[in-house]
Formats: C-alpha cells, structure tokens, sequence
C-alpha cells in the first residue's frame, strides 16, 4: 500500500491535471525548491526522517490553528504561544514517536491539552456562543462574496463557490446559529441577574485567564 505521502502526491498530482485556470511550470519547479526555507526549527531536531518530520509539521500545525486556545493560552517561559505549543508536541515526538492514524482518530480536547500544557477546561457556554456567532457570520459573508464578484460570482468556473459552500457546510455542522443562540438564551433566562451580569460571569474571559 502506498505511503500516506505517495497518496498525497497522487491526489495532488491529479488535481493539477484537471485544473484549467492555472498551470504548474514543471521546468521551474527545481529552482523553486532550492529557493524554500527549510523545515521549521523544531521539525529539524525530529529523528525518524522525512516521514516523521512531515508528520510533526503537520500536526503542530493543525493544533496551533485549530486548538482554540488563543488568546488565553498559558505560556512556557520565554516562549510564544506557537513555541510553547511546538515544545510540547516536539516532546511528544521524541519521547513517543509520531501519533498513529488510529491514535489521531481517537484523539480528543484532554489529550492534545496534556501535550501542550494547558488545563483541559471545557466551557459549554463560550463554545455555544462562538458556534453562533461563526454560524451567524457564514451566513452574511457567502453571498456578500457573490454579490462582490457580480454574475461571475454564481459560475462554476469561479473557485469562490468551493469556498462558500465549505463555509455553509461550516456553518450547519453541530447545529446552525438559532440552535445555539437559544442554548446561550436558556442559560441567561435561568441565571441571576441581567444580561451584562450574565456575560461578565459565563462569557468573558478573566483577568487570570488572559494572563500570559
């Protein structure tokens, strides 16, 4: 069986004979690669070989877009939030090796909070509300993007409707907006107190929580 790289490379390598709106300049494409920076300094220390060091930079990517830690990650002394996170899955690889396909299948929020350091805190309330306002966002942003590109916009040529359509995809994933805005809206109804009573307690991060 081929190596998740090979079916990587396959995929792509079909993508780009389909395409019609951009072509790849094969001849320029070994000056190109002499001209890129080399692997981020942490992928540098991973042993295992390319393999291993492609899985590290791809893992640590995704877990510092996609952990939803900013802006009260806890950060390790001297570092930034990117090098605490690298510090830790750089650990990880070192002492473990890279995760298996079936480990990231099982993967979850307490797992990836130990690599990293940081308390696994699960906050229903702040995660129901950023639901609704992504949601919310999705829904006027799609067709403002078409209006914008004018008929053009509704084509198929266009790639603007592979990403508008990820993004109403995104946006009934898990529920749409009115499912959560009515979660957020039972618990304020059965709290004490006012909205902005209710929003400085449940939804607005600390002092402490936004402490580097």
């Amino acid at each position: 069986m081929p190596s998740v790289s090979d079916q990587v490379r396959a995929a792509c390598a079909r993508v780009a004979a389909r395409a019609r709106a951009v072509k790849i300049e094969e001849d320029a494409i070994e000056g190109y690669a002499k001209g890129l920076e080399p692997a981020p300094a942490a992928a540098r220390s991973i042993g295992g070989g390319r393999e291993s060091r492609a899985a590290f930079v791809i893992c640590l990517d995704a877990i510092n877009f996609g952990s939803g830690w900013w802006p009260t990650i806890r950060k390790r002394p001297g570092l930034s939030g990117y090098l605490t996170m690298a510090a830790g899955v750089t650990e990880r690889f070192e002492s473990r090796g890279a995760w298996s396909t079936e480990e990231l299948t099982a993967m979850d929020a307490e797992t990836i909070a130990e690599v990293v350091g940081q308390d696994h805190v699960t906050d229903p309330l702040r995660a129901a509300l950023a639901k609704a306002r992504t949601s919310d966002a999705a829904a006027l942003v799609a067709p403002m993007a078409h209006a914008v590109h004018g008929a053009i916009g509704i084509t198929a040529e266009l790639d603007l409707q592979l990403y508008t359509r990820r993004l109403h995809e995104g946006r009934a994933d898990y529920g749409a907006e009115g499912h959560w805005n009515r979660v957020v809206g039972r618990a304020l109804l059965a709290a004490d107190g006012g909205a902005l009573d209710f929003m400085r307690a449940a939804l607005i991060p600390s002092n402490d929580e936004l402490r580097p």
